[in-house]
């Protein structure tokens, strides 16, 4: 058993957790130590849960149940959601049922195989994964109103766990923009036809009033949900990385050229930020409360826990955000003139003038793979002729995205790229060529060399990280010089994470076993443009250094 102080320090360095009355998380944490019983892995969530996770992970499986029992009612439902069902276990299987080719109409007997047939283990951990979602999302709507009632906001009502999506639309309704859409959690979506049952709204009572919400903040629904999905099916989408990189990084942006604050009191409008990738918002959570963000995310699980995060305090107006891939509001020179009141994608398309960007490409998806998501980038290619021009058999779709992303920044604007493959020829010249004509590659991180065997339930932190600076003045080609920083080494423990990290964005001397290797291109970035910088050419400075 570790020192108790150790352990408490751990954890509340891992969960902003504030105070610990009885009644609260953190009281229940305290109250389970007490017992000299297995606590919580630091950082990854070890199988010995406390209190509040041992309640909330048996009620998990018990929604799960309950959703297996009733699956016949998904064949209910009408042709679009059915459609999108289909769509959705398709993709988190990556191998569709045969006769892929149907209409809307005929979806009801295509998800009758997957309600009925037999499955192989790829759909079968699909419909896992589905309803894993489903119930955190249930989960989650729960511990919104909960923590609502425990500020005062709006009373706490048992019969709100019958009528989830209704709850949350009503009590959103007062703060919606006449001239705005609502939030994706409240609309008819791939989690909205299920309520829980009486005698599941019952326990779910007696779990939610056994403690009080009020001393928590978004990241405690954040870091919950990710524990139960880790105790549950592993899901395919990508999930970020880990928010002591997020952290880190907002603490350095000052150093990279980009204030994140708005340097003139007199000016009331927050500074935009875009991402095609949102993810479940940890970037967003981890940044500061005076940006205004912008954008979209493929993953409609991902978005709604983002969008939930960000309802945890109080009932707002939602933010500018869809579900997309991002290429769906590239840049156009005329736009369709609309009687009715603009859309968000409407918006996000006109919207050219950001200060920052952000993309996410934790998996590489090229055009020219055989898999289902290759095909699907394919598909949804065909439809925007826009990308023609720069459309090759190595072209990924985050490339395509930091595209998309870089139009719609301001002169000087900043992009920043993660990515778990470098950057090189195979991505395709004319996407080279797009980035290169178009902005400062100030720098990349190369952290592929950087290596650690510490438990996490996703990435540390990206393999390349990439800073491109939306440059109009057409001469800074033959002068600027990209920078690139190598970072060798190995990880020890998660205490010395944040050490790491701010001394690679910082260039500080290194406080552990590790080091880092920065030089200047000893050629002008048009030259790049022409050919990219082979990989040896790294390999000779290092053994120069």
């Amino acid at each position: 058993m570790k020192d108790p102080t150790e352990l408490l320090n751990t954890i509340e360095r891992k969960t902003p957790f504030v105070g610990a009355s009885e009644h609260s998380a953190m009281g229940h944490f305290l109250n389970f130590q007490e017992k000299n019983s297995p606590v919580l892995d630091p950082f990854g969530f070890s199988h010995a849960l406390p209190g509040i996770f041992s309640s909330f992970a048996s009620l998990m499986h018990e929604l799960i149940e309950e959703l297996q029992t009733h699956l016949s009612q998904l064949l209910t439902l009408n042709p679009s959601r059915r459609q999108a069902i289909v769509q959705h276990l398709e993709k988190l299987s990556a191998c569709p049922f045969p006769e892929p080719d149907v209409s809307p109409w005929e979806q009801k007997n295509k998800l009758k195989q997957w309600v009925y047939d037999p499955k192989n283990q790829a759909q079968y951990q699909a419909v896992q994964i589905y309803l894993e979602e489903i119930a955190s999302i249930a989960l989650a709507q729960m511990l919104v109103l909960k923590s609502w009632s425990d500020r005062g906001i709006r009373p706490w009502n048992a019969s709100d766990l019958g009528r989830l999506n209704w709850a949350l639309s009503t009590a959103l309704k007062p703060s919606l923009p006449t001239e705005r859409e609502g939030w994706q959690i409240t609309r008819p979506n791939l989690y909205s036809w299920f309520n829980p049952s009486a005698r599941m709204q019952k326990k779910s009572v007696q779990v939610l009033e056994s403690f009080n919400l009020l001393e928590e903040g978004p990241p405690f629904l954040l870091q919950l949900v990710h524990f139960l999905k880790k105790t549950q099916a592993e899901s395919p989408d990508p999930s970020g990385y880990d928010t002591r990189f997020f952290k880190c990084l907002w603490k350095q942006m000052e150093r990279f050229g980009f204030n994140p604050h708005t340097q003139k009191p007199w000016i009331q409008q927050n500074k935009m930020v875009f991402s095609p990738t949102l993810r479940d918002s940890s970037l967003v959570q981890e940044s500061p409360s005076s940006l205004t963000w912008i954008g979209l995310e493929a993953s409609a699980f991902q978005l709604m826990l983002g969008e939930l995060m960000q309802i945890w305090q109080a009932p707002a107006a939602p933010p500018y955000w869809s579900i997309g891939t991002g290429l769906e509001v590239h840049t156009r020179n005329q736009l369709p003139l609309e009687n009715q009141k603009p859309s968000t994608l409407t918006y996000l398309t006109q919207m050219q003038a950001c200060d920052a960007a952000f993309v996410f490409e934790e998996q590489i998806i090229r055009t020219q793979s055989r898999n289902l998501q290759a095909q699907k980038l394919r598909e949804l290619l065909d439809l925007l002729p826009y990308f023609k021009s720069l459309r090759t058999g190595g072209t990924s779709l985050g490339a395509l995205q930091a595209c998309v992303a870089l139009s719609k920044l301001r002169s000087e604007g900043f992009l920043f790229w993660f990515r778990n493959e470098p950057l090189s020829e195979k991505d395709g010249p004319e996407v080279l060529s797009f980035l290169l004509q178009r902005a400062k590659l100030v720098c990349e991180w190369d952290f592929s060399q950087m290596h650690h065997t510490l438990p996490s339930s996703i990435p540390l932190y990206p393999q390349y990280m990439y800073l491109f600076e939306r440059e109009n003045d057409p001469q800074f080609q033959i002068k600027h010089r990209p920078t690139k920083n190598t970072i060798q080494g190995q990880l020890r423990s998660h205490i010395e994470l944040e050490w790491f990290l701010e001394d690679v964005f910082s260039l500080s001397p290194p406080r552990g076993p590790w080091k880092i290797l920065s030089h200047t291109s000893p050629h002008p970035q048009k030259e790049w443009i022409e050919k990219w910088p082979h990989p040896t050419s790294q390999d000779l400075n290092e053994r120069l250094e």
